[in-house]
């Protein structure tokens, strides 16, 4: 008599497809936690600090910065000028100083480092966020001398002889001026102001565009040694001189030797050109 062994029931095997799906769902799925987890660690802390020094007496400013984005503009309930400074961990809450001295408001960058920023992509550090409201009462009563070594500067409000430096970054002004100056090293500078009796404009590397409005200046200079300046005069009739000594340069207004309105135009490289605002 033959006794009939039973065949054992072979184990299910997973598919090659099946464990790769597997290792791969969980593996995203360590990765969204890891990116959760760091977004998390690096979620800038901003820190605050506040300065105000009192501006009697006060005639002129002096504003300077290397970096960070600073906001200026004319306060109808200040009494003091007053720099909120928001800081993100970078190192420089105390890197600029608030003064007045001699009749001159000024805003310092003491830390002199502006090309070595502690701040960028994946370090949860942003740039210093500076605010300095002044009282309205100093609005189109004081000179001013700024000057944009890095970062983002904007500047709104009038002012009496305005002196703009660029060295590098973006400079933005809107505002009347009595004699007006732009010197761009390099970056960028966007400037609208209103009734000056000058405008000198100078470019050497970067880009400049400044809109006048108003009355006629008696006297604009642009020159350009590379770049480009492009400069918007009131509608008039100006007598023009300067020449092109490589590059381009476009003048795109009335032309008089007998008017009052002299515009003088120099490029010894790059590109000026010369429009009417309105």
């Amino acid at each position: 008599m033959t006794t009939l062994t039973p065949t054992p029931t072979p184990t299910p095997r997973r598919s090659a497809v099946s464990t790769t799906v597997t290792v791969i769902g969980v593996v995203m799925i360590l990765l969204l936690v890891a990116s959760a987890a760091l977004q998390t660690i690096r979620m800038p802390r901003w820190d605050e600090l506040t300065s105000s020094v009192d501006v009697t007496g006060v005639t002129a400013l002096d504003l300077e910065i290397s970096a960070g984005e600073l906001n200026v503009e004319f306060d109808d309930a200040a009494t003091e000028a007053t720099l909120y400074i928001s800081d993100s961990g970078s190192g420089r809450m105390r890197s600029w100083d608030l003064t007045v001295r001699n009749g001159v408001l000024r805003l310092t960058d003491t830390s002199g480092v502006w090309f070595l920023p502690s701040w960028g992509w994946g370090s949860g550090k942003e740039p210093p966020r500076l605010q300095l409201n002044l009282p309205s009462s100093l609005e189109g009563a004081v000179d001013a001398d700024l000057e944009l070594n890095g970062g983002i500067m904007t500047f709104t409000g009038d002012l009496k002889n305005t002196d703009i430096t660029v060295s590098a970054g973006e400079f933005r002004f809107d505002g009347a001026s009595t004699d007006f100056a732009l010197e761009v090293n390099a970056g960028v500078a966007t400037a609208t102001t209103s009734g000056p009796n000058t405008v000198d404009v100078e470019v050497s590397a970067g880009r400049a565009t400044t809109t006048v409005t108003g009355t006629a200046p008696s006297r604009t200079e642009v020159e350009v040694n590379a770049g480009r300046a492009d400069v918007f005069l009131p509608e008039a009739e100006y007598a023009v001189g300067g020449e092109s000594n490589a590059g381009q340069r476009q003048i795109n207004v009335r032309t008089s030797p007998s008017s009052p309105n002299q515009l003088f135009v120099e490029v010894n490289a790059g590109h000026a050109e010369v429009s009417y605002s309105n």
